[in-house]
């Protein structure tokens, strides 16, 4: 006999229950990326509980249709999956590996998703995503990103756009009123293309294009970054970006660009951002 769903939802962490963090900041953060998680995964996983209510073998359990959660990378993420963790642990007579897959979009979400006793699938296996939580280094009003801080800009792309719906949790530094305000546009360039690369982009943004540099990588290793997809990073600043849809389609149409670290808001419904003062500001697209 299951527990009902009411006592399992009760048996949940409270986040004012658990002991604080290093800073009002971080706790905020681990408010955020709970709320985030409690209002958009918990929902997907109560509609599905009748249906897999019914379910007691595993040959059975193998023949639905998972639920598949992108997973990405930055601080706040790190709470998104530990409460994702947490939810499989007390819902576990409904979820197991076989129907809770978590796709990653790096290395350190990997990581998260093995740290916490998730599932770890791919895109090729699942291509389509339910859901997908991932952080932004900006976020507009209108919830376009940049991100790419962290290198890994396309398979952040990859995953945000193979998922129904793309949830941003950060802290409040990452809230901005335009993109490019304080970051500038990474961009995943092919290792022999940035010179010609540097050319277009001085032939399309003229005097626009204030920096243009090849990102170079940790102090104990020489050499530029190379990506995931051994490429390297390039970081423009081309000034405030207000069209961000716009410009992420000049930067594309360049031969040599493979990704940009614009994300144009597709299917960005919610925003979550930790404010330094402990509290938590959520954002809907309008």
């Amino acid at each position: 006999m299951f527990d009902s769903v009411e006592s399992l939802e009760s048996k949940l962490t409270s986040v004012d229950s658990l002991e604080n963090l290093s800073s009002p900041l971080e706790n905020a953060k681990r408010a955020a990326s709970y709320k985030a998680m409690d209002e958009h995964f918990l929902p997907l996983l109560l509609a599905k509980i009748p249906e897999w209510s019914k379910l007691s073998t595993i040959q059975e359990f193998s023949a639905v249709q998972p639920l598949v959660v992108g997973i990405g990378s930055g601080s706040t993420v790190v709470y998104a999956a530990e409460r994702l963790g947490e939810i499989k642990s007390v819902f576990n007579a409904f979820l197991n590996d076989l129907n809770l897959i978590c796709v990653a979009t790096g290395f350190q979400s990997e990581n998260l998703i093995l740290n916490n006793n998730l599932r770890l699938g791919t895109l090729a296996y699942y291509p389509e995503l339910a859901i997908a939580f991932d952080g932004a280094d900006e976020c507009d009003p209108q919830l376009g990103c940049i991100k790419g801080g962290g290198a890994c800009l396309l398979q952040e792309k990859l995953v945000a756009l193979s998922a129904k719906k793309f949830i941003v949790v950060a802290d409040d530094r990452k809230k901005v009123p335009y993109l490019s305000y304080g970051w500038k546009i990474p961009i995943e360039v092919v290792n022999n293309a940035p010179t010609f690369v540097e050319h277009q982009l001085k032939k399309i943004f003229g005097k626009d294009l204030k920096e243009c540099v090849i990102r170079e990588s940790m102090p104990k290793k020489a050499g530029a970054v190379v990506t995931d997809n051994f490429n390297c990073i390039m970081d423009i600043n081309i000034g405030p970006v207000h069209n961000v849809e716009e410009i992420n389609n000049k930067l594309k149409q360049i031969t040599g660009i493979v990704e940009t670290g614009l994300f144009p808001n597709v299917n960005c419904v919610a925003a979550y951002f930790g404010n330094s003062d402990g509290s938590v500001e959520k954002i809907l697209h309008q």
